[in-house]
């Protein structure tokens, strides 16, 4: 027999999860206690990843149409910097049913949205069903790109 699991509420930040294969991103949820901070060594002037002298960086270089700059070899200013870190183990992708409050950044303590998460289903096409849309107000997207303090309350699953 299967045991009813209570709604867990969280404290984090919104964001927009993507990486290789999600083709596109998927409305998420980073829970705080799964947040840390790494220290790298990097260039504090062009944030350049800093691995040894053999291997510094030499000015800007060109990937496809994208340009990377950079300081020019000598000029760079390392040293340690830190980074936030996020753990898997403290992402959730929104589900249907999930409940969402989204803060104010600037504001302390205002809420800007509040609501159950509700995700448009598209029809199967050529017997696949395509990644769900979501029924979101227009500011979503700049809040979720932008990452904003939330509160998430999980739907309970049976």
């Amino acid at each position: 027999m299967a045991r009813a699991v209570t709604a867990k509420t969280m404290r984090g930040v919104v964001f927009i999860h993507a990486e290789t294969g999600t083709e596109g991103g998927w409305l998420a949820f980073q829970d705080a206690k799964h947040i840390g901070t790494r220290t790298e060594q990097r260039c504090r002037k062009c944030a350049a990843w800093w691995h040894g002298d053999e291997n510094e960086p030499d000015g800007d270089r060109r990937i496809g149409d994208f340009v990377m700059r950079s300081c020019k070899r000598g000029e760079h200013d390392v040293g340690p910097v830190e980074l936030p870190s996020w753990d898997y183990a403290g992402l959730y992708v929104l589900e249907d049913g999930d409940f969402l409050t989204i803060y104010d950044k600037d504001a302390l303590g205002a809420v800007l949205w509040t609501g159950e998460v509700a995700l448009v289903h598209p029809p199967m096409s050529d017997g696949m069903r395509t990644r769900p849309a979501y029924r979101v107000p227009a500011d979503f997207m700049r809040w979720f790109a932008l990452t904003y303090p939330a509160l998430l309350t999980r739907k309970a699953k049976a």
